[in-house]
């Protein structure tokens, strides 16, 4: 099974933060998004890249072009961030 990987830049700071594995970016630009809004973040000091895959069989990681991906917030708020379904 492969997955997407992401990564977020924090606009204040110019840097990029964390890697996170989903399978397509409108799950991750969701959760994220989700995430962002329950800790009450602006969503405009950060910004969500995909940036590879990740064959979850094989381990290997697979850089691609850096892919911006708007962050969304509507929908009911999850949880907990689940990133990747393993079955």
């Amino acid at each position: 099974m492969k997955a997407n990987v992401y990564c977020v830049r924090n606009e204040l700071t110019g840097g990029y933060e964390g890697l996170f594995l989903y399978r397509n970016s409108a799950v991750a630009a969701r959760m994220l998004g989700q995430q962002a809004q329950r800790s009450n973040m602006d969503l405009n000091d950060i910004q969500l890249y995909e940036i590879g895959e990740f064959d979850m069989d094989t381990g290997v990681l697979t850089s691609g072009s850096k892919v911006p991906c708007p962050l969304l917030v509507s929908g009911p708020i999850e949880d907990e961030m689940t990133p990747v379904d393993h079955s």
